[in-house]
C-alpha cells in the first residue's frame, strides 16, 4: 500500500486540475469539478441571526423574521446553480425554504411555516454549480 501526501494539486493549461474519481459503488466516475458543492451554510435565524457553520459563505444579514441574506465568499458564474434547503422543525412538516433573490455574489432565502415567516435554528442551505 502506498500513500501520496500532497499540499496542491494544479492541473495543465488555462482550465486547472480536471479529473474523475470512483464512485462509491465503483460502476462510475464523478468530475471533481462538477461534483463538488460550492456553498452552503448552517444558520440560526432566532434572536441576533448567526452562522454555526458555513463553507464559501460570507457576511449572514438578517432581513427580518424568517428572511436572510448570505453573501459567496467566491462568486458563481451566473444565477444558473442549484440551491437547496431545509430547516430544523422538531417535526411540523409543513415549512419550505423559498429563494426570494439570487445572484452571483449573495442569495436571499426565506422560511415559512404556513405562509407565515418563521425563524428556525437550524436553517440550512446549499449551492452546486459553477464558480466564476
Amino acid at each position: 500500500m502506498s500513500t501520496l501526501k500532497v499540499d496542491n494539486i494544479t492541473g495543465r493549461g488555462s482550465t486547472g486540475f480536471t479529473g474523475s474519481v470512483k464512485s462509491e459503488g465503483g460502476n462510475t466516475t464523478t468530475d471533481l469539478q462538477q461534483g463538488l458543492c460550492k456553498m452552503w451554510f448552517n444558520a440560526d435565524m432566532t434572536g441576533t441571526a448567526g452562522m454555526n457553520d458555513s463553507f464559501n459563505s460570507g457576511t449572514l444579514t438578517d432581513n427580518g423574521t424568517g428572511d436572510l441574506s448570505v453573501a459567496m465568499t467566491n462568486n458563481m458564474s451566473s444565477i444558473q446553480y442549484c440551491g437547496a434547503g431545509s430547516v430544523d422543525t422538531g417535526g411540523s412538516f409543513t415549512n419550505v425554504v423559498v429563494i426570494r433573490d439570487r445572484q452571483t455574489s449573495s442569495i436571499r432565502l426565506v422560511t415559512n411555516n404556513s405562509d407565515s415567516n418563521i425563524d428556525f435554528d437550524p436553517s440550512t442551505f446549499q449551492i452546486q454549480g459553477d464558480l466564476a
